[in-house]
């Protein structure tokens, strides 16, 4: 595997843990549409925002370390990496864990 595909495959899961610490640890403190959680729900007050900047930092933190962990494993089985089939299925994956904290926010936030 050349070392373009690995920086490839390890960029995803180390800026997912890299934002998700961010968020987690120094979250957005006011309300704003530059930075931070922001969705309808997540803007609607104060509260709300506090929550989701913490629990989505959290939810990209597992996300990321399930993610790097996974690609780690990954790298160790004789697969042809070059092979369009085998890139598109590990971003496709990796595409789900970015983008999965919408959903549990959301989810969290509507049941608050």
């Amino acid at each position: 595997m050349s070392i373009d595909l690995i920086i490839a495959y390890f960029c995803v899961p180390i800026f997912i843990l890299i934002a998700g610490g961010w968020m987690f640890f120094f979250p957005p403190k006011d309300i704003n549409a530059m930075m931070g959680y922001r969705t309808k729900r997540s803007m609607k007050n104060q509260e709300n925002w506090d929550f989701a900047q913490r629990y989505s930092g959290k939810v990209w933190l597992i996300g990321g370390s399930i993610m790097l962990i996974g690609t780690m494993m990954i790298a160790f089985f004789p697969l042809d990496f070059e092979n369009p089939v085998t890139m598109f299925t590990i971003m496709g994956i990796q595409l789900v864990f970015t983008f999965s904290p919408i959903y549990f926010v959301e989810k969290s936030l509507k049941n608050k």
